[in-house]
């Protein structure tokens, strides 16, 4: 009760608060101790839980939108996994040649791994399992099963958090098949680690190595990997082998440390993994590989080399060294938003060209997909999800950035309706956060540079947004206009030296282009229903951003008198009509 998460800075994504300063500005915050006052990822948090809170790690099966902080739950499930952990680790210490019982895994046919037949002993488990995937597909949303406002948009906050993983949000939201083979490409990368030193067909599994992951922030590359990691978990367990050591480390977190520094954390990690001591020889560590195996994923591995110079690249090598014995099971992952800057080119060098997955920036059907996975189609408003879709995929398609706007939408939400908190929402309330909140929230989290957006425009572009802005300003904010309407302002503002032969599917076109830019906003509680393909459906231009007049004066109307002379006709010769 009372923590709280607030956006980071360069090199941190978040800072999570501690309830001592709930109320407390962040900046007085970070004045506190790090990793007891404010923490810098998940896994410093989950530590200080563990040391200070009595929390014993995270359910097995959590319930949608369980907080981080969850209370205390050891599993049946837990328990036996434990056990069968212990004897995994009992079988490993055995010799190379006795670990051949496994040979009738499909680990090296990279097209058909994971489709061995469940055994008979493993019926019942099979049957559950497909009864939990039918269970998923009725899958509804956590804001959808609360009944008050306050319930229902705080809830939202929660799955808006990128922390919050709804079920396979990565593997079943996207449209993107090039997405869904790079999750693939992992799965088998995964496979092959598990089966390193098994003998299959006649052969012994060999280590895959080292493979590099990468795309911009926000593309679902860590999300990603996490998911297959579960995955691989119960294919490993049904499949019969040991299931390896999985470690997560997040350089963003040890960014500002040394090299030494670095390396005794992610020594203590991978310790923490192999149940050993964190002081434990490198010699130690790999013998520990050879009996349990260790799949490494460094996330921002990019980090490492940024103020490092030539002793991260030593350590870089030495794992990379580890990662290339065939016969050690040891892989790593190094998942970074580097692709083609020097960091990169260090990675891949350093690599002998590693197997390499480059990860698509998401587009807005993707976007609006994981935006109504997480909070579902009712309680935001449909035009709201796909405005703030359009923008983000226009600019850098980082999926975070759509959460953190939409939450603030949220936030804006929750602060219009106070005196109704704790009143159950009726059917015809709905939705609850609507488009002058996401608009205020988009304002604020991604402010645009327009004026060099509206230098580029076509000329007729910018004869149309002027237009339309002008009498948006002079007749209010109910202001609707039909295309033919602005067609016509448009041709006497110009004194029919422009746009007559233009058609209205034309002018319809520019609409079209100026309102993907953002310059043009032409709806605002859903009263308009703007119809491209209906000529005779009318544009509501009264709620333009403040942000793209302003850009329209110090571009267009201070540069050329041209376009000043449109605005002071629309001023001069355009009366509000009657039935605005």
């Amino acid at each position: 009760e009372g923590w709280r998460y607030t956006p980071g800075n360069s090199t941190v994504s978040y800072f999570y608060i501690h309830s001592r300063w709930a109320g407390v500005k962040k900046k007085e915050v970070l004045c506190g101790k790090k990793g007891s006052d404010y923490f810098e990822s998940e896994d410093e948090v989950r530590i200080f839980a563990k040391e200070h809170l009595g929390w014993k790690g995270e359910k097995l099966l959590s319930t949608p939108g369980e907080m981080m902080m969850s209370s205390p739950v050891i599993s049946t499930a837990t328990t036996n996994k434990r056990k069968e952990r212990n004897a995994s680790d009992g079988n490993a210490s055995l010799s190379k040649k006795s670990r051949t019982d496994y040979q009738h895994s499909d680990v090296q046919k990279s097209s058909t791994l994971g489709n061995k037949a469940p055994s008979p002993t493993n019926s019942k488990r099979s049957s559950k399992s497909s009864h939990a995937v039918e269970s998923k597909e009725s899958y509804i949303p956590l804001p959808d099963q609360q009944l008050s406002y306050k319930d229902k948009l705080e809830y939202c906050k929660l799955t808006l958090h990128p922390s919050y993983k709804p079920k396979t949000e990565r593997l079943s939201s996207t449209s993107n098949s090039v997405v869904e083979r790079l999750e693939n490409e992992i799965k088998v990368f995964m496979k092959r680690a598990i089966g390193t030193g098994y003998e299959i067909d006649g052969m012994a599994g060999q280590s895959p190595g080292f493979m590099y992951i990468c795309g911009g922030p926000g593309t679902g590359k860590t999300t990603a990997v996490t998911a297959c990691s579960q995955h691989l978990a119960k294919w490993a367990k049904d499949s019969g082998f040991a299931k390896p050591c999985y470690c997560h480390i997040n350089m963003a977190s040890h960014a500002a440390m040394s090299i030494d520094a670095i390396k005794k954390e992610m020594f203590k990690s991978m310790a923490k993994k192999l149940e050993i001591e964190k002081n434990s020889s490198p010699t130690v560590f790999l013998n520990q590989f050879r009996k349990k195996g260790m799949i490494l994923v460094v996330d921002e591995i990019d980090m490492l080399f940024k103020n490092q110079g030539g002793s991260a690249e030593e350590w870089f090598s030495t794992l990379i060294e580890w990662c290339e014995d065939k016969e050690l099971p040891f892989s790593m992952i190094g998942i970074s938003n580097s692709v083609n800057d020097i960091n990169a080119t260090t990675i891949r060098e350093l690599s002998n060209t590693p197997h390499e997955l480059v990860f698509p920036t998401y587009n807005e059907e993707d976007l609006l997909a994981i935006l109504e996975k997480r909070i579902g189609k009712k309680i935001v408003d449909t035009k709201a999800l796909q405005l703030i879709a359009k923008r983000v995929a226009a600019s850098t398609g980082d999926a975070r950035k759509a959460l953190e706007i939409t939450s603030n939408a949220v936030d804006k939400a929750l602060d219009a309706c106070t005196e109704k908190w704790l009143e159950e929402v009726e059917a015809d309330s709905y939705p609850l956060v609507k488009m002058p909140q996401m608009m205020r929230a988009i304002r604020e989290g991604m402010p645009t540079r327009h004026e060099e957006i509206i230098r580029g425009l076509p000329q007729a572009a910018k004869v149309i947004l002027c237009i339309a802005v002008s009498l948006g300003k002079a007749w209010g904010p109910t202001a609707a206009v039909s295309i033919a309407t602005l067609k016509k302002y448009a041709c006497q503002a110009t004194q029919h030296a422009m746009l007559d032969e233009a058609s209205l599917g034309q002018i319809t076109n520019l609409v079209e282009m100026l309102m993907d830019s953002g310059l043009l906003t032409t709806d605002h509680d859903g009263c308009f229903n703007f119809n491209a393909n209906d000529h005779s459906s009318r544009l509501h231009i009264g709620v333009q951003l403040d942000d793209v007049e302003i850009a329209l004066e110090k571009s267009l109307l201070e540069e050329s008198s041209f376009y000043r002379s449109l605005v002071d006709y629309v001023k001069r010769e355009c009366p509000r009509p009657e039935y605005q």
